[in-house]
């Protein structure tokens, strides 16, 4: 079922419109919302994103439709919603309430603060793999002492844990 409202991105800057086509050289480009597919690469896969009301710039005279920050957001935000990733407001809301630092965060995960500045400005899509140990360190101070520890710390966890289940 299509929502009746196209969703609507509060970051996107006022443009003055209409614009100027750079096809047809007329004024005449307005926003639009338009249903689209859209074909996006991610962990080496390919995933088809349905999208029904996908913001645009089409002109009114060619209907050239051009893509805008906003577009590229919105295929990001369906990407991640369709594969059940952490959104950058779910991951900053997770390191507040966990009281952790970016800087703590990349430590965790075991990479580069500058990955984890990206992928919390939407930059960057994370990778299933380390989504999964987002969630983690950001589930409980266990959980992310566990996962920057690394395999051994992991495997001594799992095995207080079969030996509890014994």
């Amino acid at each position: 079922m299509m929502p009746s409202k196209p969703p609507v991105f509060e970051n996107a800057r006022a443009k003055p419109y209409p614009r100027h086509c750079g096809e047809c050289k007329t004024v005449a480009v307005e926003p639009a919302y338009i249903p689209y597919t859209a074909n996006v690469k991610h962990d080496n896969e390919m995933h088809q994103i349905v999208i029904p009301h996908l913001h645009v710039d089409r002109c009114g005279k060619c209907q050239e439709i051009f893509f805008t920050n906003v577009t590229d957001e919105q295929i990001t935000s369906a990407l991640r919603m369709q594969l059940g990733l952490l959104h950058p407001d779910e991951m900053l809301a997770g390191l507040a309430r966990q009281g952790m630092t970016e800087r703590a965060f990349a430590e965790s995960l075991g990479v580069a603060p500058e990955n984890v500045a990206r992928w919390l400005s939407g930059e960057n899509v994370q990778s299933s793999a380390v989504d999964r140990r987002m969630r983690l360190c950001l589930a409980t101070p266990l959980a992310r002492e566990a996962t920057s520890a690394g395999p051994r710390m992991l495997a001594s966890i799992a095995g207080s844990e079969s030996t509890m289940q014994s």
